[in-house]
C-alpha cells in the first residue's frame, strides 16, 4: 500500500497498514449482493488492546481498501452510467474507482471472540484489508433526514433495488423488520415504484395507510419520510391494510387481499387501482 505524505512534510511519509483482513464467502466484487454478506473479520494479534470494549457496539463502521479496484487518471471520471442519466465524479458516487480507494461500511456486529468480528451485511471481497473499525453512533452517524437530490436506484430494476429496499427497512426496524406487516410493505413500497416509476425516497411521493403499527414505521423508513414532512398520513381504520400512494397528479391504492402478507408483488398478493 503506498504511503500517504503530508503537505507539511513531504519527507516524511505516513504508511497506512491494515489493522486486519476480510474472511468472506464472496471473492468476486461482481457478485456481492447490494446490501453485502455475513462475512468475518480477522484483527492482527497486535491490535488486540484495540478491541477492548467494540461488543459495547451493536454496530461499527469498517474502513476497507478496495484493493481490486481500478485507481482513475488524474481528473478522469470512471462512472459508468446509462444513457440520460447525469455526469458524476467518484466523490459523488460510492464507486469503488477512486482515487484513493478507501470503502466505508456499517455492519451488525454478530458476535465477537478474541480478535475475530463475526459481522453482517459487509460488501467488502474475501482478503480485503481492513484499516480500521470505529464504533457506530446512533445520535451522530444516524441523519435520517439526509436527502440525496438524484437518486439512481430506478435504473437498478426491480431485483437490484429490492437489494437496497431490504438493508434500509432493517436499519430502521432492526428485528421487526421481520414483523409479517413490515414484509407486506415492503413488498407494496417495490410495486409502488414501478408502476409509479420513482424512487422510494422521492420527496415528491407520499402515502396515506390505515395501520399504526410495522406498516407506518416501514413506510417512512423506506420513504426517507417523517410526520412532520407531510409524507406519510397514518388514519387507523378497520379492514384490510390499505396503502394509497400519490405521486403529482397519480395515484395507485394498494389493498391486501386475504391470506398471509407476503413479499412478492405477485398478482393476488396485492388489489391495485391507479387513478
Amino acid at each position: 500500500m503506498a504511503p500517504l505524505r503530508s503537505p507539511r512534510s513531504a519527507e516524511r511519509p505516513v504508511v497506512v497498514s491494515p489493522i486486519g483482513f476480510v474472511r468472506s464467502p464472496c471473492r468476486d466484487p461482481e457478485k456481492m449482493p447490494g446490501q453485502g454478506i455475513n462475512a468475518r473479520i480477522e484483527v492482527l494479534p497486535r491490535y488486540r488492546p484495540e478491541l477492548i470494549g467494540v461488543e459495547l457496539s451493536s454496530h461499527v463502521i469498517v474502513v476497507g481498501w478496495f484493493h481490486e479496484a481500478h485507481r482513475p487518471r488524474r481528473g478522469a471520471v470512471p462512472t459508468i452510467r446509462p444513457v440520460g442519466i447525469p455526469l458524476r465524479g467518484s466523490f459523488a458516487t460510492r464507486s469503488p474507482s477512486r482515487p484513493n480507494p478507501i470503502s466505508l461500511t456499517v455492519v451488525r456486529v454478530s458476535a465477537r471472540t478474541e480478535l475475530t468480528l463475526e459481522v453482517e451485511g459487509l460488501d467488502l471481497v474475501d482478503g480485503t484489508a481492513v484499516l480500521d473499525l470505529k464504533p457506530y453512533i446512533p445520535g451522530q452517524d444516524g441523519v435520517f433526514s439526509a436527502i440525496r437530490s438524484w437518486r439512481s436506484r430506478m435504473t437498478l430494476g426491480p431485483d437490484r433495488l429490492l437489494d437496497y429496499l431490504e438493508p434500509e427497512l432493517r436499519n430502521h426496524l432492526g428485528n421487526f423488520a421481520d414483523l409479517p406487516a413490515a414484509r407486506a410493505t415492503l413488498g407494496a413500497v417495490l410495486l409502488a415504484s414501478q408502476r409509479l416509476g420513482t424512487d422510494p425516497r422521492n420527496p415528491a411521493l407520499s402515502a396515506w395507510v390505515n395501520r399504526a403499527d410495522a406498516t407506518a414505521d416501514a413506510l417512512m423508513g423506506l420513504l426517507g419520510a417523517t410526520l412532520a414532512s407531510g409524507r406519510v398520513t397514518i388514519a387507523p381504520r378497520r379492514g384490510p391494510l390499505n396503502i394509497r400512494f400519490t405521486l403529482g397528479d397519480r395515484t395507485l391504492r394498494l389493498v391486501q387481499a386475504s391470506g398471509s402478507p407476503r413479499l412478492e408483488s405477485e398478482p393476488g398478493t396485492w388489489l391495485e387501482r391507479m387513478s
